[in-house]
């Protein structure tokens, strides 16, 4: 059995330590994460994904509790922001896009697997961290190379990949169907906002309700071209389905 550590789980803690030196070094007065709110707060896709199955890598309650760790040990007033809070991923590539910067969002991996191993493909395309990067990309204007992932759920021909966790976004994403007419947010939200100290009750920022709005609708413009183009997925957004869907990941 392998001894090595391939979860990445401590991988922010070391982010933030090397950009912490740098930053007492220089006496600067906060580190940047550059993470949108959705990514950063990660409601969790299904059931059961919680603890270390669910990355807070940039979770503001990490980001706070680091920041009160590097004013204990550097006696420096240090703080780790998250100045996207407020932001959706593919608003965030779409500002890469607008910048003129899209070759260098096309030569970053987001994939869990990194590094695959594959010389066809260096991203899986089935699991939760690329499907968030291509729909942050498609929606954001940037396209991929052909061949960027190992299985393309975003097209008309791999017909056969892994969707499970496709069908968790989706079903994810229905649930804030409650945001179309009011702002009601879906009580798995609530209570995640809550148990993760985003909010202390019930009451969620107006600016935290607008951001879920918006990923919703980003979802569903994705959903509309899928139809278009045939992709299968798309039709799993119809309300018959959708209730199916509930079933079997609430």
């Amino acid at each position: 059995m392998s001894k090595d550590e391939e979860s990445q789980r401590s991988r922010s803690f070391l982010f933030c330590s090397a950009a912490a030196v740098l930053a007492t070094l220089i006496e600067a007065q906060a580190i940047e994460m550059m993470e949108g709110g959705i990514g950063a707060i990660n409601w969790p896709l299904m059931t059961g994904m919680v603890g270390s199955k669910a990355t807070r890598s940039s979770h503001p309650a990490f980001l706070r509790r680091f920041s009160r760790l590097l004013q204990l040990v550097t006696d420096h007033n240090l703080q780790v922001d998250l100045p996207h809070r407020y932001l959706t991923k593919a608003e965030l590539v779409n500002s890469l896009r607008e910048a003129g910067l899209a070759d260098i969002a096309i030569r970053t991996a987001s994939c869990v697997h990194y590094p695959l191993r594959d010389s066809q493909a260096k991203q899986c395309g089935t699991c939760p961290a690329c499907i968030f990067r291509r729909q942050a990309l498609l929606v954001g204007g940037i396209d991929e190379p052909v061949g960027s992932y190992k299985h393309n759920l975003f097209g008309r021909t791999d017909h056969d990949a892994p969707d499970e966790n496709l069908r968790a976004f989706l079903m994810q994403v229905d649930k804030l169907s409650t945001l179309d007419s009011s702002d009601e947010v879906p009580r798995s939200l609530v209570r995640h906002l809550r148990t993760t100290e985003v909010i202390s009750d019930n009451r969620i920022p107006g600016p935290l309700i607008d951001l879920y709005r918006r990923y919703r609708r980003e979802w569903l413009l994705l959903v509309e071209r899928g139809l278009r183009e045939g992709w299968k997925w798309s039709q799993m957004m119809v309300a018959t389905q959708s209730e199916q869907m509930e079933t079997q990941y609430a």
